[in-house]
């Protein structure tokens, strides 16, 4: 199966990329082999979690080829979904002196977007989990007490968790968060901004940050109250795979359109990815995905929807 559709793909079938992604989507193992095959697949789109377990031999082709001169930037954000030296050394490299064919504004704004960011002694900086955990939900309270100023509803707290817990230490380790962790935002409200953000402190302390943008097209128009679901969210057990989707804390990113990854507002460098919530887990017909992210330096945690 796996052998027909890559070779669709190499044909040029677009849609053979998604079958594909789903085929593999719990068993990414399976197409280790095939990874340098699709690397000739210049004419179609892929998804770059398919090469989310390439290893340094794809990594070094893949390299190679951007060093040699392709102008594929499909080639950078695949290897954006990797990890380890090789590819952390050729980010590193083409930030310094960009490869042939490929402009420094491009680079500039892919890697960020992909969920890359440097320190300033050029070491690359960890924005994902190492470890994933399951985030369960029960019945129970999930609204704040604080009112949204757009439409006065009360908040919804998406996340509340403490590194007191051994398992949010380990997910949260790549932060430096330290204390409890509270992420609140407007039930209703985050859906319509790209990106809403709350200031934060170990405390637990969590308020509507203004620097949330309200859309022009929202300019005149009154919001109506939307409660948020009476539904929490626990953490569970620790999930197999960091790749896997559904309501998580800690881990990757499961994507339902482009990665997203939203700047610091106050300072402008790339927040790390906490976490995510699942809308139908929490009410059903609610077709969003929420991406939880937070910059501890600056106390500032962001909502990131996607709509399926």
């Amino acid at each position: 199966m796996i052998d027909d559709l890559v070779d669709r793909i190499l044909a040029g079938d677009d849609d053979a990329a998604w079958e594909l992604e789903e085929l593999v989507e719990d068993d990414p193992d399976a197409l280790r082999p095939y990874l340098s095959r699709l690397l000739d697949a210049d004419d179609v789109y892929l998804p770059e979690a398919l090469f989310r377990d390439a290893g340094e031999d794809v990594q070094r082709e893949a390299a190679a080829r951007v060093d040699a001169g392709s102008p594929n930037v499909w080639l950078v954000t695949m290897l954006t979904a990797t990890h380890g030296p090789v590819v952390e050394a050729a980010f590193r490299r083409w930030r310094r002196q960009p490869p042939p064919g490929i402009d420094a504004d491009t680079l500039a704004n892919v890697l960020p977007r992909y969920g890359w960011d440097f320190e300033t002694d050029g070491r690359a900086r960890e924005i994902r989990g190492a470890t994933a955990y399951a985030l369960v939900p029960e019945d129970g309270p999930a609204s704040a007490e604080e009112e949204c100023p757009w439409c006065g509803g009360p908040l919804w707290v998406l996340l509340d968790v403490d590194t007191a817990d051994p398992r949010v230490a380990s997910t949260l380790a790549h932060t430096g968060w330290q204390g409890r962790l509270r992420i609140v935002a407007c039930f209703l409200c985050c859906i319509y901004p790209r990106v809403s953000f709350a200031e934060v402190t170990p405390d637990g302390g969590a308020t509507w940050s203004p620097r949330t943008a309200r859309p022009g097209y929202l300019d005149g128009k009154k919001l109506e109250k939307a409660a948020p679901p009476p539904v929490r969210l626990t953490v569970g057990e620790r999930r197999p795979d960091r790749y896997l989707g559904g309501p998580t804390l800690g881990g990757e990113p499961h994507w339902v359109q482009d990665p997203d990854y939203p700047d610091c507002p106050a300072c402008g460098k790339v927040m790390n990815y906490v976490g995510g919530v699942v809308g139908t887990v929490i009410r059903e017909y609610v077709d969003c995905s929420f991406y939880l992210f937070l910059h501890a330096p600056c106390g500032l945690a962001a909502v990131v929807t996607q709509t399926t």
